[in-house]
């Protein structure tokens, strides 16, 4: 009888451990919003600027000089002229970014933002045609929608509604506005639902791209340095972080096949020992670089790991002296 309590226990603690393990599932709203997002381009990425902002370990992560980013004049004046808080009423950012062809020979942007919060259209307009002296805002109809776009400038920007902001090139903001509609047709590509779902963590911070146009355009614009030819061998890569008391991160890459996963994944073993030996006197950094965990299983490598608040202080407390030679 003992036995029998004693297996059944251990088989709960291990599906118990299989659920913390299993990624957050993709919710029907962020389906939503990416299916808006243009599917073919090289990166699609979400930020949860709340969450961020709220957790603990973000008050930890942001120095003085970030928090002063929100106490200098002109943010204090952004703020007053259209009662627009980044700290309050900004909630989450969606992009998706392409580096096409057009993109490497044009060196423009090519891709989309889409900003969630509470905003008032009107003063955010009447401000940026304040600080737009001597250039034009051109203003254009679309649908039910106004799109906004400063002469000298080749993006544009919309409000769909009082708590949704797009910017980006006319095109692809003009799709978005087009997909808005209730009787439009969402689909998120396959390619990057697969990538998306595998995200352990989809409620933080993620980013999930594909290496090839990333790996031309910079050996287009300066040949890759010997140390990063390897990225050629990676076809696609993504990260997922948490923020509460604890960062945790979760990153993953694809490789062309398991010997080159198997490579990579020793010569980031080989970067995190050669940091180890040059802190070896630091007892509580080497500690933090043993949280690393870095892994391969056939064409997949991962790295993961979870940080405290206590282990971030120390990072920082050491980033001016012992961490400079890392």
């Amino acid at each position: 009888m003992k036995i029998r309590c004693f297996i059944v226990l251990l088989l709960i603690v291990f599906l118990a451990a299989c659920v913390q393990e299993r990624p957050e599932p993709l919710s029907g709203q962020m389906k939503q919003q990416l299916s808006r997002l243009p599917q073919d381009v090289d990166l699609l990425g979400y930020i949860n600027l709340q969450q961020i902002q709220q957790s603990k370990v973000s008050k930890v992560i942001l120095d003085s000089a970030a928090l002063c980013l929100f106490h200098n004049k002109e943010f204090d004046e952004f703020k007053s002229a259209t009662g627009f808080d980044f700290r309050k009423d900004a909630s989450e950012l969606y992009f998706a970014v392409g580096l096409n062809n057009e993109a490497k020979v044009k060196d423009e942007f090519n891709g989309l933002f889409v900003a969630r919060g509470n905003f008032d259209p009107e003063k955010i307009i009447s401000f940026i045609k304040s600080k737009h002296e001597g250039a034009e805002i051109v203003e254009e109809t679309y649908a039910q929608f106004k799109i906004y776009r400063p002469t000298d400038e080749h993006l544009v920007f919309c409000f769909a509604d009082q708590h949704t902001l797009i910017a980006g090139k006319a095109a692809a903001v003009k799709t978005w506005l087009d997909k808005s509609v209730p009787s439009a047709d969402l689909k998120l590509a396959e390619n990057w639902r697969q990538s998306i779902e595998t995200l352990k963590y989809k409620n933080g911070f993620w980013l999930a791209m594909t290496t090839k146009n990333l790996a031309e355009l910079i050996d287009q614009q300066n040949a890759l340095p010997k140390n990063f030819e390897g990225i050629k061998n990676i076809k696609s890569a993504s990260f997922s972080m948490n923020f509460s008391d604890h960062l945790s991160f979760d990153g993953q890459g694809e490789c062309l096949d398991a010997e080159k996963a198997d490579l990579f994944r020793d010569a980031l073993r080989g970067l995190l020992a050669s940091a180890k030996l040059s802190v070896s006197s630091q007892r509580d950094l080497v500690d933090i670089i043993n949280e690393v965990n870095v892994d391969s299983k056939n064409e997949k490598v991962t790295v993961r790991f979870k940080l405290g608040t206590e282990e971030i202080e120390k990072l920082k407390q050491m980033k001016h002296t012992t961490l400079r030679p890392i």
